[in-house]
C-alpha cells in the first residue's frame, strides 16, 4: 500500500471519493459493479489511516493552541509574583471549561484541586524551545522573558481572536489571586460541575462536603472561604455547567 497521497490520487483516478466513514465503504463496496483487488486497495485500512493522520493533525494544533494561550496568560500577568504551576495551570483550566476552549488536557482529582501535572511540563519545555519564556523555580516572577517574547502573538490572534475579549477578561479577574485563593476556587467549580452531572441539587452543604472529601488537605480552609469562593463564580457570572467534565 502505497502513502496516504497516493491513495488519495488512486481513489480520484478511480472516480471515488475519500470514505469518511465504514458506513460508506460497506455501501460502496454492495453498489459497486467494479473488481477491486484487496492486495492493492483495502478501503478500510486506507479508512484507519487516513483518521489516524487526522486525527494526528488536529491533536498537533491543539497541543499548540494551549501553548500559545499559556504565553497569553504569562504575557497579561507579567510581574504576578504568584504565577506559577498552580495558578498558570488554573487559569487554563478555566479557559478549558468555563470559555469551552477545545484542548488536550488531562485534569484529574489532585491535593492541588483539578490538576494535571503533565501539562506543565510539557507547556515549560514549549515555552523554553520557542523561545517565549523561561520558567525558573526560585525566582520572581518565575517566568522571564526570552528572545522571542512576543512572537505568540500572531498564533494568539489567529487562534483567539474572537475569543479575546473574554480570554483577557477572565485572566484579570485573578490578577491579584494567591496560589491558594484560585485553588480553593477551582476546586469548589470542580465540586459544582460534579454536583451538576450526578444530577443532585446542588447546595452550599453538598459542596462544602465534596470540597472535604476532594483530599484530606482540603481541611486547612474553612467554610466561609468554600462560600466566599462559590459566591464569586456565581457573581462573575462564571458557574459551571452540567457536560463534558476533564477531571
Amino acid at each position: 500500500m502505497g502513502s496516504n497521497k497516493e491513495v488519495r490520487s488512486l481513489l480520484v483516478s478511480l472516480g471515488m471519493t475519500i470514505p469518511q466513514s465504514t458506513e460508506e465503504i460497506d455501501n460502496h463496496l454492495l453498489d459497486t459493479n467494479e473488481s477491486i483487488d484487496p492486495e492493492l486497495l483495502d478501503f478500510y485500512k486506507v479508512y484507519s489511516e487516513l483518521q489516524t493522520e487526522k486525527k494526528q493533525k488536529v491533536d498537533k494544533i491543539l497541543y499548540h493552541k494551549r501553548l500559545v494561550l499559556a504565553a497569553e496568560i504569562i504575557k497579561v500577568l507579567p510581574n504576578d509574583m504568584a504565577l506559577g504551576h498552580l495558578k498558570l495551570q488554573k487559569i487554563l483550566f478555566f479557559c478549558f471549561n468555563h470559555l469551552q476552549i477545545e484542548t488536550i488536557s488531562n485534569y484529574n482529582k489532585h491535593r492541588l484541586g483539578p490538576y494535571d501535572p503533565k501539562l506543565m511540563r510539557s507547556i515549560d519545555t514549549q515555552l523554553k524551545k520557542n523561545k517565549w519564556f523561561e520558567y525558573q523555580k526560585n525566582e520572581m516572577p518565575k517566568y522571564t522573558r526570552l528572545e522571542k517574547f512576543g512572537q505568540h502573538s500572531e498564533w494568539y490572534n489567529r487562534y483567539f481572536s474572537e475569543l479575546d475579549s473574554d480570554i483577557k477578561l477572565l485572566i484579570r479577574r485573578f490578577r491579584n489571586f494567591k496560589s491558594s485563593h484560585i485553588e480553593v476556587v477551582a476546586t469548589v467549580y470542580g465540586v459544582w460541575k460534579n454536583l451538576l452531572n450526578e444530577e443532585v441539587v446542588v447546595n452550599d452543604s453538598r459542596i462544602i462536603e465534596g470540597f472535604y472529601n476532594w483530599d484530606e488537605s482540603k481541611s486547612r480552609y474553612s467554610t466561609d472561604q468554600i462560600i466566599k469562593a462559590r459566591n464569586w463564580l456565581t457573581a462573575n457570572s462564571m458557574e459551571p455547567r452540567q457536560g463534558k467534565n476533564f477531571f
